[in-house]
């Protein structure tokens, strides 16, 4: 992921804006450092992270492993998320335009939905960040007790508080930015899906040029699930919170729910689009054929133009049949792996917090 690259000529045509966060991270730090991970690191969770050091130093003996896990693997995603929105906003959006070119007839409009949806995703969406930050602050207030117990008591309390500040920055900032990315996604194919585009029988990938979308999926899916990261120090607010088990395994249900969806929405839209068109391309070449059909049997000679009619038919019996047989749902083996991967997971977060309760 961090050493691929798109050429010149794709992002002069299809990368028209910056959100915010990508901009940050894409100019590099003094010096001459220019590490993209590096920079949103140090740009993004510096001041965070060297709280957390303290915390951990000065309040030694207070806090327990399993806390300490669930607050490291929180502090690690919030430390990539900068990165994984540049990397949507200069990869993964811009690679989609390009190679969605292949099978979209009227490239004009492509370029037009570029332009718009780049300028979509460089936007701040206020409500979004109020509810992502206020739902953070909110586990963090409710789950206060978690904390407390936790050392941030007393002479420890300063952190407490710098500790709900960062649940709204991560919330309402980061998280933000990684939802539009999935917002953007859907929002795209649907459009896309209704352009007029082809089916390419004969595409390298088997699926009739429509892995593009597959793969613009999965990868936003990926990017998606990697937030899952923040479960083991949300379950451990729910339990603080006073709340059943019960509802740990809803919240994990209801966010693998938006993982399958950030992949299962686009991928069908397109799918039930590309078989509307296959429906029509092969009633198109049926009522050809059969008017050639027509044609030969209705003519007496046998000259060369009933050897080029005849040709013809053959010709489009051979174009019907790889246009039934293609396979239309853009899921390839390599990406249902990685979708696998992305529900189990959560999954995996969850058993965690079920079955190794003593690291506590």
């Amino acid at each position: 992921m961090g050493t691929e690259s798109i050429d010149a000529d794709v992002r002069d045509r299809y990368d028209h804006g910056d959100h915010w966060i990508s901009a940050a991270v894409e100019r590099g730090l003094p010096f001459g450092l220019d590490n993209r991970l590096l920079t949103a690191v140090v740009k993004f969770n510096l001041i965070p992270d060297v709280l957390a050091a303290l915390y951990v130093v000065t309040q030694w003996g207070e806090w327990s492993v399993r806390f300490l896990a669930a607050a490291a693997l929180f502090t690690a995603w919030a430390n990539v998320a900068p990165y994984l929105i540049w990397y949507y906003d200069k990869r993964v959006l811009p690679s989609f335009f390009d190679t969605v070119s292949e099978i979209v007839v009227d490239t004009d409009r492509l370029d037009e939905l570029a332009v718009r949806y780049n300028k979509f995703y460089e936007g701040f969406d206020l409500l979004s960040a109020l509810l992502w930050g206020g739902g953070f602050l909110a586990a963090g207030y409710f789950g206060a007790g978690v904390f407390e117990a936790q050392g941030m008591t007393g002479d420890g309390r300063l952190f407490l508080w710098t500790t709900l500040a960062y649940g709204a920055y991560v919330g309402g900032v980061l998280g933000e930015g990684g939802f539009s990315g999935t917002v953007t996604t859907l929002f795209l194919v649907r459009e896309v899906a209704g352009l007029e585009f082809e089916i390419q029988p004969l595409h390298p990938d088997g699926l009739g040029g429509l892995s593009t979308v597959g793969e613009f999926a999965i990868r936003t899916t990926l990017l998606w699930s990697s937030a899952s990261l923040l479960i083991p120090l949300a379950f451990q607010l729910i339990s603080g919170a006073g709340s059943l088990n019960v509802v740990m395994a809803a919240v994990t249900a209801g966010y693998i729910g938006t993982i399958l969806a950030t992949f299962l929405y686009p991928t069908l839209v397109i799918n039930r689009r590309s078989e509307r068109l296959r429906t029509e391309t092969l009633e198109a070449i049926r009522r050809e054929y059969l008017a050639l059909q027509e044609r030969v049997d209705g003519s007496s000679a046998d000259g060369v133009s009933d050897v080029n009619d005849r040709l013809e038919m053959q010709r489009l019996r051979n174009q019907y049949d790889d246009y039934a047989t293609v396979r239309l749902y853009p899921l390839q083996i390599e990406i249902f792996v990685r979708l696998a991967g992305s529900v189990l997971f959560p999954l995996f977060f969850l058993l965690l917090e079920y079955y190794l309760p003593a690291l506590g």
